[in-house]
């Protein structure tokens, strides 16, 4: 999502800190004429828009009052009311449950690429640090002081945040564990919206790493061969269709070897991953698949990039008469210390 495609129709921000008897809830529009303002929300929505921790959800039920609500919405007033009520009711679970963190609480409407959107952005407060100078008499004292109710800074990630379609009321969910009744959980699908959805992009990319992981410890001992093949297969799957097919990596993997290749599918199926190709952001692939790590049995560690992992002009992998392997890296131009 581009942020300066975003138009912002209206904006709201309500102030949901639990330590607070009430909440603090705004009776008008936030100022989208203050580009500054306008140009912190864009940015915002449009990274948490983009984040690979979104899930796709869908409503348990067709009557939910989040459904109703923004049915009810027609101008600016309404907006108004109907966000004062989903504030109220976040903050009731707020008051309830200590564990979920205080927050300013941005609600928008707006257009992007021809589809209207409703959002919430939680805000979670940041501890960030202020001057404050104190004249007594004739002297001046500056110190430092922390402001514990600082919001996220531009650069900084909004880590809770909901966007809902006004068309068919899909849900695109941004959340977090927090301890609830002693059991860590995720309040705003399970208590707050009442949705249920699959797992994040990054979510289902580490679990079928951790399947491959298991399958290639269990018949393969640990090759590092097969580590490598593995994120070789996730490279070639992403860049000739633009998304990871699971079993196709597989196909890539195990090749004919039907016995491993069932019991990944199983693996696959009991996670709960379906068959829709799994797009993670391209820093994350890259992250899991542009290197691999070697740790030798007398402590060290060599990091080769998996492109020239087989290129034995660079490095070879030689196996001695006595079982041992050596590791060659040849044509070394420059050496430097870290």
């Amino acid at each position: 999502m581009e942020y300066d495609e975003i138009r912002i129709k209206y904006a709201v921000i309500n102030i949901l800190d639990s330590t607070n008897i009430m909440p603090v809830i705004s009776d008008t529009l936030l100022e989208l004429t203050n580009e500054t303002v306008r140009e912190y929300l864009k940015k915002h929505i449009a990274k948490c828009f983009s984040s690979e921790e979104n899930k796709k959800c869908t409503f348990i039920n067709a009557e939910n009052v989040f459904v109703n609500g923004m049915k009810d919405i027609s101008d600016e007033k309404s907006f108004i009311n109907v966000t004062a009520d989903f504030s109220k009711k976040l903050f009731e679970l707020m008051k309830d449950n200590a564990g979920i963190p205080c927050a300013d609480v941005v609600f928008a409407m707006f257009d992007y690429d021809g589809t209207s959107y409703f959002a919430m952005l939680k805000m979670n407060y940041k501890t960030s640090f202020i001057h404050y100078v104190e004249t007594v008499g004739e002297e001046v004292t500056a110190t430092i002081l922390p402001q514990y109710l600082a919001l996220p800074s531009e650069s900084q990630k909004v880590e809770e945040s909901v966007f809902i379609s006004c068309s068919d009321f899909e849900i695109l969910l941004q959340e977090k564990k927090f301890l609830i009744h002693d059991e860590k959980c995720f309040y705003l699908s399970d208590l707050y919206l009442n949705c249920s959805g699959a797992a994040s992009q990054k979510k289902r990319l580490n679990t079928v790493a951790k399947i491959a992981e298991d399958i290639n410890k269990k018949y393969y001992d640990e090759s590092a061969e097969k580590k490598v093949e593995f994120k070789k297969a996730l490279i070639e799957e992403y860049e000739e269709k633009g998304g990871i097919d699971p079993m196709a990596v597989a196909d890539r993997l195990y090749g004919n070897n039907i016995e491993v290749k069932n019991e990944f599918a199983e693996r696959i199926e009991q996670q709960g991953i379906k068959n829709e190709p799994i797009v993670p952001a391209e820093k994350t692939l890259a992250r899991k698949t542009e290197r691999q790590i070697f740790k030798t049995d007398t402590g060290i560690e060599i990091n080769i990039p998996v492109d020239i992992y087989d290129d034995s002009r660079v490095v070879e992998f030689v196996t001695n008469p006595d079982g041992t392997i050596s590791i060659i890296i040849k044509n070394i131009a420059n050496l430097v210390s870290k």
